[in-house]
């Protein structure tokens, strides 16, 4: 009989591997608030930061400066002071004092930034243009002496005059003070509210004039100042780029020192001949909403005073110059633009 051979027992299915759980779905994560700027863009218009003002249409090369004059104002029974600021965009001066007594005559004094105030050939500028124009004011007086009341105005319309500055008597003198303090748009202070240097800008009130090339005075009297910023019968108006900043001190019985600093910036055109004519690189060139945007912030800046903290550089200051550099290159049609965008960051915080 044949042997017959046991089949071999079947091997064992290996078990198959458990199902791996379902994973939960992942909570959707909050989204975050974007990053608040630690800068504020309006500090574009205040010549206390360096930024150049652009153009919406090509015009041409020219040297940008800013500069200051300074002066310290002593505030007393006897006197009530009032200064007034501006760019006039055909000179240097940017600053006008009066110190009106009751009876004896009155003190007119006109500052002039000292870099700008030459005119005719040579080494000094041919013509010139408003860009910005602001005003610093600190009280320096003792601490526990500080007081006595401050009015400041930014106005955009030219101030009445019932005669021309050196034909007005006290009275009418301190009749314009009186007028500017009782403006509605008139802000009051105390004098103690400037232990700390405050910030004014003023605002372009006319394009045209803000844009237009003019043949440069130099420096002018305080009758000339006043025709920028002022009207009176027979009068005869010059431009008006730019609102007048003006500050009322008025008289205490405790003296106060104020230091009034007045900054000027321009654009300006040297003779060709010279080292600054030929440093001169093109103005840089905007779209036009851009443009109105930092006109605008002319008008937050003017509104009130703002401490040196507001006028800090605006986060992300290098990246938004970087970002619009090569277009204000190409629209300008020189690449000398760039640099001079990139280095003064005209666009921060606006794109």
């Amino acid at each position: 009989m044949a042997r017959t051979m046991p089949k071999p027992a079947p091997r064992p299915r290996p078990k198959a591997a458990p199902r791996p759980r379902p994973k939960a779905a992942p909570k959707k994560q909050p989204k975050k608030a974007p990053k608040q700027r630690t800068g504020r863009p309006l500090a574009h218009m205040s010549p206390r930061v360096q930024s150049l003002v652009p153009v919406a249409e090509v015009a041409g090369d020219a040297f940008p400066v800013t500069g200051l004059t300074r002066s310290n104002i002593s505030a007393t029974l006897t006197y009530r002071t009032l200064v007034a600021v501006t760019n006039t965009g055909v000179a240097g001066t940017v600053m006008s004092i009066w110190q009106v007594p009751a009876t004896a005559a009155p003190i007119f004094s006109t500052f002039t930034v000292p870099s700008v105030s030459g005119s005719g050939g040579g080494e000094t500028i041919t013509a010139g243009r408003a860009m910005k124009a602001g005003l610093s004011l600190v009280n320096t007086t003792q601490l526990l002496n500080r007081g006595g009341r401050v009015f400041y105005l930014n106005s955009t319309a030219r101030l009445f005059l019932p005669n021309s500055l050196s034909g007005m008597s006290n009275g009418n003198l301190l009749g314009v003070m009186d007028a500017i303090c009782s403006h509605p748009k008139c802000q009051a202070y105390d004098g103690t509210d400037f232990s700390k240097p405050l910030e004014f800008a003023a605002e372009v009130v006319d394009t045209t004039a803000y844009h237009q090339f003019n043949s440069w005075e130099g420096s002018e009297t305080s009758d000339e100042f006043w025709t920028h910023i002022s009207t009176y019968p027979g009068s005869a108006e010059t431009t008006r780029p730019m609102s007048a900043l003006f500050i009322v001190i008025d008289s205490t019985s405790v003296q106060q020192t104020y230091t009034a600093t007045a900054y000027g910036s321009w654009y300006t055109r040297w003779p060709v001949e010279s080292i600054l004519g030929q440093a001169q690189r093109p103005i840089p060139v905007a779209p036009q909403a851009v443009v109105n945007k930092v006109h605008a912030t002319g008008k937050a800046l003017a509104s009130g005073p703002h401490s040196l903290s507001d006028l800090g550089v605006v986060a992300g200051l290098t990246a938004a110059a970087i970002k619009y550099g090569p277009r204000v290159a190409r629209r300008a049609g020189a690449e000398g633009a760039f640099e001079m965008a990139e280095e003064a960051g005209i666009l921060a915080g606006l794109l």
